[in-house]
């Protein structure tokens, strides 16, 4: 479906904690790749340049989540950025990236135009007493769909962090009448100051042709390897 391609200086140490650090029931397809000359690390799927519809990825750049207590591998250029923030209830804070391939650009706003954005990826977070997994299996009971889709689950699994320990996931399907899909991964964690972090993503399925191919299990490696890279803030 995708071809990977490391880069020297990332393909040991990703291949480790690909190994390491995931406790899953299958496994996690490595979608991770150098680019450009300078070899820097970004996450997904971007063999086709930043203009390119088909390219959605995150770079190696990051922005603190002050909040959250989070360093999220972000560039802020690249996503339509917004934030909820509330006193009391769990999240405290939710903070979503937005980017619209329709619009060939991640720049532009979408929403005045009409397009749906393609890709979204939200954070949230706040003190909680409810844990990870049970947070997670209480989100899957009560998120089954609506009037026009309906919400597929995968089955859950826990992805072991380097510095957050056990994260419950579990792989996410929207379907809808017209035929559109969206996929991705709900999962949740501890961050190191004990409050209940969660993230969400949905991506816009593409098959049409080999190299638009981006199905559920592409999408769910995607969410996974973003949450690897999401960092502890210090």
């Amino acid at each position: 479906m995708f071809q990977t391609r490391l880069s020297p200086g990332i393909a040991g140490p990703l291949a480790m904690c690909l190994g390491l650090c995931l406790g899953l029931t299958a496994p996690v397809a490595a979608i991770a790749d150098g680019w450009d000359r300078n070899a820097d690390f970004r996450i997904g799927k971007h063999d086709f340049g930043g203009a390119d519809r088909r390219d959605i990825s995150f770079y190696p750049r990051y922005w603190k989540l002050d909040a959250c207590g989070l360093n999220v591998p972000v560039d802020r250029a690249r996503w339509q950025i917004s934030n909820k923030v509330k006193d009391k209830g769990w999240p405290r804070q939710r903070t979503e990236f937005k980017a619209s391939e329709a619009m060939n650009s991640y720049t532009q706003p979408m929403d005045k135009f009409f397009y749906n954005p393609t890709v979204i990826v939200t954070y949230a977070c706040g003190p909680s007493k409810t844990t990870p997994k049970a947070k997670l299996a209480d989100f899957m009971s009560r998120n089954t769909g609506g009037s026009d889709y309906r919400v597929e689950w995968g089955k859950p699994a826990v992805l072991r962090h380097p510095d957050f320990g056990e994260v419950y996931f579990a792989p996410r399907a929207l379907v809808y009448q017209s035929g559109a899909r969206y996929s991705g991964v709900s999962a949740y964690w501890l961050n190191t100051r004990g409050d209940l972090v969660g993230i969400r993503s949905s991506i816009e399925e593409m098959n049409a042709k080999p190299d638009y191919s981006r199905l559920p299990d592409w999408n769910t490696a995607f969410t996974q390897q973003l949450i690897l890279a999401t960092k502890p803030l210090k």
